[in-house]
């Protein structure tokens, strides 16, 4: 499950461990998977469920900023490592990432974890999809419903999906700048279809006419990144690919 998808696309010896909670507001909901059955004890032992919120809070959170317990209980167990917490939120779920590793990540670390976490998103879904309700328990912190988060992760610039942006001669929409993201980010089709709750099909038929505007509908995805870079795309929105 889980170490199948770090053996494939983690190679870095320094992580741990790597686990997933999806917090649903809808269900009232928390579902944990980890590729360590003994972090998964540990969490629920300690109650860290009853404040989880606090993880919830920043898109990346480092736990020598949170309280002190944290702190204590990763001394405790697994002394002179670190944790870092990635959040996301989409639509009425968010979905944390507590990435566990013998040092600190660099930033060029940090920064390739964080393109490969969608696909453990998509990953993840397809296993639950055959376990349903397996992994569900109740959401007891109640201050997760407090927080105001939704759309706070999603580029101001384009949201509104029919807009235009103009890069030299190229002409994008609002819909292709974000399908475009997500594509140099390493999405799969399928991967970025789940994303944004749409078809595969859907996908595939955008990305062929950017690839069209860029004259080769037939390129390869490596090629179609070179134009990106070379008509300002991926420079204007960089910083919506790094935390």
């Amino acid at each position: 499950m889980m170490k199948e998808w770090m053996k494939r696309n983690i190679h870095n010896e320094n992580i741990k461990t790597i686990s997933h909670l999806e917090v649903s507001l809808k269900n009232k909901s928390i579902e944990m998977m980890t590729n360590d059955l003994i972090w998964y004890s540990i969490f629920w032992e300690n109650n860290l469920d009853e404040s989880i919120s606090l993880q919830l809070q920043n898109t990346c959170t480092h736990w020598s900023k949170l309280p002190k317990k944290y702190q204590d209980i990763l001394d405790c167990y697994y002394p002179n490592t670190e944790i870092v917490d990635y959040c996301f939120q989409y639509q009425t779920s968010y979905h944390l990432f507590c990435i566990h590793s013998e040092i600190p990540l660099s930033l060029s670390e940090e920064a390739l974890l964080f393109k490969a976490l969608p696909t453990l998103k998509y990953h993840i879904y397809k296993i639950k999809k055959d376990n349903k309700n397996k992994y569900k328990l109740p959401i007891r912190d109640k201050n997760i419903f407090k927080l105001n988060k939704l759309d706070k992760e999603e580029p101001e610039k384009i949201k509104n999906k029919e807009k235009r942006y103009r890069f030299g001669d190229i002409n994008l929409t609002a819909l292709e700048i974000k399908y475009m993201l997500c594509l140099i980010s390493l999405m799969s089709q399928k991967e970025i279809a789940y994303h944004h709750k749409v078809s595969e099909t859907s996908v595939r038929k955008i990305i062929i006419n950017v690839k069209k505007k860029y004259g080769n509908e037939h390129m390869s995805n490596s090629k179609l990144f070179t134009e990106l870079r070379k008509s300002g795309v991926t420079l204007t929105y960089l910083d919506h690919l790094l935390p």
